[in-house]
């Protein structure tokens, strides 16, 4: 099977958040739809957030404002980011976490006057561009970078023809902190525990995005936010996740760095095009593979 190769898509910053909450002694976390309309994992489930915008790297303006200092910010969001870098990654969170899902981490209080308003614009599409700098101008503590944590680093696979190179920030909420999506890029949230995610993942009533996929692994390894907590404080970014694409004609395949085949560099391969090859339920994830456009952990090929 031969197909042309093309140089890859240089991936834009991003930068997305996983929000945690515990319910009935249970951890939940909040997915987003995308519009099936996107141009990026269209109609699939994924945590909140987006690119990184110019206002959200003007580290002058926003380290005088923040927080935290310079060198709480490279201890906390630090490893391979200068503060500067840090700082605009954290902003792009903070920012997206509004316009996407109605969460604010921030001073609440500071944007009393304007909450109405913003919420309006938001669920209309009527944010303009720099509407965070804007209002965080006069203000000191805004946004709060406190509740943030590192959880990981991905980075699209080359063949895709859009890709980023995302940092996950993880934060915990409580049980009373309402969220609902723009209607636009987002078209429905859901609170939903891990194993209920994944489980709807393979039915395909909650289609996810690979690295939402494999985040959701990774939380069933925490049977409360005690737990959780414990772990996010120790955190690092870690290697930066860059899986690999190969294509086939049973269906695309996504193989992880760990996986045993991700060094073979063939760009297509053969496949069954078996429906019975779904790995176990809990089992670790090193291959998600596309049915009918929904991926889904495989243990072969």
């Amino acid at each position: 099977m031969s197909r042309e190769k093309k140089t890859p898509a240089a991936p834009r910053a991003a930068a997305t958040t996983i929000f945690v909450r515990e319910k009935q002694g249970k951890l939940q976390t909040y997915l987003l739809k995308r519009n099936e309309k996107s141009g990026f994992m269209a109609g699939k489930y994924v945590f909140p957030g987006g690119g990184l915008d110019p206002e959200d790297r003007d580290s002058d303006f926003w380290l005088r404002r923040l927080d935290m200092p310079p060198e709480k910010i490279s201890e906390r969001f630090g490893g391979d980011l200068s503060p500067g870098e840090a700082v605009a990654y954290c902003v792009a969170a903070v920012r997206e976490n509004f316009e996407e899902a109605g969460a604010f981490r921030g001073s609440l209080g500071a944007l009393a006057g304007d909450w109405e308003a913003l919420e309006k614009a938001r669920m209309s599409g009527g944010l303009s561009r720099g509407w965070l700098k804007k209002r965080a101008a006069p203000l000191s503590g805004l946004p709060d970078l406190s509740p943030l944590f590192r959880w990981s680093r991905w980075i699209t696979p080359e063949r895709m023809p859009r890709r980023y190179d995302t940092r996950f920030f993880i934060t915990l909420v409580s049980g009373d902190e309402t969220f609902s999506p723009d209607l636009n890029e987002a078209v429905r949230g859901i609170w939903i525990e891990p194993e209920n995610g994944l489980s709807g993942n393979l039915n395909g009533d909650i289609p996810l995005s690979p690295p939402t996929l494999l985040t959701l692994h990774e939380l069933l390894s925490f049977p409360s936010i005690h737990e959780l907590k414990t772990a996010m404080a120790d955190r690092t970014w870690g290697e930066p996740i860059l899986p690999r694409l190969v294509v086939s004609e049973g269906g695309s395949v996504i193989l992880m760095p760990w996986d045993d085949m991700y060094q073979d560099k063939k760009e297509a391969i053969e496949t069954s095009a078996s429906r019975h090859e779904t790995l176990p339920f809990g089992e670790k994830i090193s291959r998600v593979r596309n049915y009918d456009n929904v991926w889904k952990p495989v243990n072969t090929l």
